[in-house]
């Protein structure tokens, strides 16, 4: 945050955080995507992590400060972790994680409520 403070705009990150360096044991990987689309929109876009937002959609008609474009975040959370499966580890990012597993805690409480009915 700092650094768009300074007036940088461009940023380097991948899906889930997928890559590293070969040559550096140890290497975590990157930045995922995923953090920096939720750190440049945050709660304004998608609520408080713990809260449930409706009906699983992001809220439209908030503006973010930063322009991050036509992007959706869950999706691209989705994508880390199939990626991130395929490739047989597990997602590094931190939204993306909370993101699904808000969905999960959405879908599970759908469930419990129909098995009510």
């Amino acid at each position: 945050m700092t650094a768009l403070d300074f007036g940088l705009r461009t940023f380097d990150a991948s899906v889930g955080g997928l890559g590293g360096c070969p040559y550096s044991p140890g290497a975590t990987g990157n930045v995922a995507t995923e953090d920096v689309v939720y750190a440049l929109t945050g709660d304004r876009l998608f609520g408080n992590i713990g809260e449930p937002y409706g009906n699983g959609e992001p809220a439209k008609t908030v503006q973010s400060r930063w322009d991050v474009g036509p992007v959706d975040l869950v999706r691209l959370a989705e994508i880390g972790e199939w990626v991130s499966r395929a490739l047989g580890r597990e997602t590094t990012s931190r939204a993306g994680k909370a993101l699904l597993a808000r969905r999960k805690r959405e879908e599970e409480r759908k469930r419990k409520e129909g098995a009510k009915l």
